[in-house]
Formats: C-alpha cells, structure tokens, sequence
C-alpha cells in the first residue's frame, strides 16, 4: 500500500504542479503581453505671465453673421467706387457711380422726340384751323345757295 501513496503523492504532485506552472504562464502572459496604454510625456512650467504667439494654419471659409446682396436698379459701366469693402454705410450713402452717357442719351431723345410731338401737334392744329375755316366758308355758300349739295 505504501506504493500506491506515493503513486497518489506523485499523481497530485503533477496535478497541482501542473496548475501552478499553467497559473504562473497565465499570469505572465498578462503582465507582459496584455495591452499597455503608451505612456505620454508631459512637459510642464511655472504658471507666469507672457505672450503667446501660435501660428495655426487651416483650409476653409469665413461667413459673416450678416451678410448683404447689393443689386443696382440699373445696368451700365461703373465709373466711380468710393466705399472700401469692410467700410461702415448708411442708408442713403452712395456705394457705387454708373456711366450716365447712355442714360444722357435716352433723355436727350425723349425730348427730341416731345419737341417733334409738340411741332407735329402745331401742324395738325393749323391743319384743323384750315378745314373748319373751309368749312365754315363753304357752310356760308351752301346757305346763300352758291355752292352744291
């Protein structure tokens, strides 16, 4: 029977010994091969007071919180531009001089063309003149009988 102790002695032997070493594989295995978090360095100073000049590039676009649509009642050639962009405006400012010879032009027309209206009136007028004095000269005829029906 002492024999069969010592093959139970040696059997838990190797059981338990077993365990161990697997237990201590385990526990090596996440000590050393688990995930680590990488250790950032941190550069520190006194707090004091100074001027921080940082250069940041970057790509995109700037919108303003208020933005205005100018459109001209008018087309024509700008001649004149004497607000900046970015200056301050009021009301009633003026933002923008057009090229008035084309507009010159057109009022130059109408009123030659009222100054025709007008003369044309004149001879109509006249014209008018003229046939109610026909009329009434051959009206005088036709009553003393000296002109025909």
């Amino acid at each position: 029977m002492a024999n069969g102790k010592q093959k139970r002695a040696r059997k838990k032997l190797f059981i338990f010994g077993g365990l161990g070493v697997l237990l201590l594989v385990v526990i090596l295995v996440v000590i050393f091969g688990g995930d680590k978090e990488a250790v950032i360095t941190v550069q520190t100073e006194k707090a004091q007071k100074r001027t921080i000049t940082q250069l940041v590039s970057a790509t995109g676009s700037i919108n303003p919180v208020r933005q205005v649509v100018i459109t001209p009642e008018i087309t024509g050639e700008i001649v004149d531009l004497p607000v900046e962009e970015g200056d301050a405006v009021k009301k009633g400012d003026l933002l923008i001089r057009i090229n008035p010879k084309s507009y010159i032009a057109q009022k130059e027309s109408a009123e030659a063309q009222l100054e025709s209206a007008k003369a044309q009136l004149k001879v109509r007028e006249a014209n008018l003149n003229e046939v109610k004095a026909e009329y009434s000269r051959m009206q005088e005829l036709y009553n003393k009988k000296l002109a025909s029906d």
